[in-house]
């Protein structure tokens, strides 16, 4: 996952197979800045093949400190999202010496590829943000009906001040509940705390 200002990641969030020697020069000397994988991808949501990226000099030389490393620059990438906030990055790379072969396999299998790397972030997304910004699936009357809740009102009150029925109301936290995946609207509030809707 890329780190950014509306995702609150003070650095990316990496998970590879890479040889560990090349993730450690790669992340402590910045290359993700002129990584032209990361460049495209920040900048296109379709997958791509690297050979099909316009490198300038810099990135050119950022690659071939890659293979110093025994990493391929044959690869391929597939950029992920979703609703929230978070933007991904799914690379694959040939095994140097066997390219072709690579190669066939990823066009045979590109859509089997696009779905592991949708599986990858949805799942490294739980791993960074494990309330999945529920925030976005709340209706306004459920956010204020979850807000009467920390304040200890009952549905009762609730229907007062909202100028709702009791049922309409119930309706609303049963809602929140499903919504938030919790038993209780207390766990319901614990987790609208934990995740900003409050």
């Amino acid at each position: 996952m890329f780190s950014g200002p509306n995702n609150g990641l003070p650095a990316p969030y990496v998970k590879s197979t890479y040889p560990e020697s090349w993730l450690y020069f790669y992340l402590c000397n910045d290359l993700m800045n002129i990584d032209p994988v990361i460049r495209y991808a920040q900048e296109s949501r379709d997958p791509f093949f690297w050979s099909d990226l316009i490198l300038s000099h810099a990135e050119m030389r950022m690659m071939k400190l890659a293979t110093g490393f025994g990493v391929s620059v044959t690869g391929f990438s597939v950029p992920t999202s979703d609703v929230g906030p978070y933007r991904g990055l799914f690379s694959i790379c040939a095994v140097p010496g066997r390219e072709a072969d690579w190669l066939n396999n990823v066009r045979a299998n590109r859509a089997n590829i696009e779905k592991i790397a949708s599986s990858l972030h949805r799942q490294a997304r739980q791993e960074i943000d494990p309330y999945e910004g529920y925030a976005v699936h709340l209706s306004r009357r459920e956010v204020e009906c979850l807000r009467h809740i920390a304040e200890g009102k009952t549905h009762t009150d609730m229907a007062e001040i909202l100028d709702l029925s009791e049922h309409t109301v119930r309706s609303y936290c049963r809602s929140v509940r499903l919504k938030l995946n919790c038993s209780t609207l207390a766990q319901a509030v614990a987790k609208a705390c934990a995740t900003g809707i409050l």
